[in-house]
């Protein structure tokens, strides 16, 4: 499977299998699209399951909460901190700029990612960590000139007074 996520390895699938990423499990797997949907997503009441993939590879699945079935392992704050790690490598400041949304406490101390990674992946892996993996910040906003590129790692670009 193709990505560009560091948490997920490679893996090349046989024919009429697809790579699969179960949420909050380490590595994708391949099997067909409907059996991956029938274990994690099973139908509901009216017969209708609300399964469906990413476009993102590997495939993620995604379902409903309520629907989905319980028991895959809890995200490691390991394996968050190296998708988070993945998403804020830069070599520049023009990369930068996609706020990581609920990732600090105040208005300008989300994190912030590269803008040619989509941070689906992390979102999903960050609302199923075992614990709060990511730095505390503090509850303030200060002001931001747009985004920096520092030691390698996308940030807000702050005013200094």
């Amino acid at each position: 499977c193709g990505h560009t996520s560091a948490v997920w390895p490679s893996v090349d699938c046989p024919v009429n299998h697809d790579c699969v990423a179960f949420p909050g499990c380490l590595t994708p797997i391949c099997i067909r699209y409907g059996e991956a949907c029938d274990a994690y997503c099973p139908p509901g009441d009216d017969g209708a399951s609300s399964c469906g993939m990413t476009d993102s590879g590997p495939a993620q699945l995604d379902c409903d909460e309520e629907d989905a079935i319980p028991g895959v392992d809890p995200v490691s704050c390991d394996d968050l901190l190296t998708e988070l790690e993945s998403l804020q490598a830069c070599s520049r400041a023009e990369q930068c700029g996609r706020v990581l949304e609920g990732t600090g406490c105040g208005c300008t101390r989300d994190l912030v990612g590269r803008l040619d990674l989509q941070p689906d992946l992390f979102e999903k892996m960050l609302s199923r960590a075992e614990e709060s993996c990511l730095p505390e910040t503090p509850c303030d906003c200060p002001e931001a000139d747009g985004f920096d590129c520092v030691e390698g790692r996308c940030s807000w670009k702050y005013v200094v007074p």
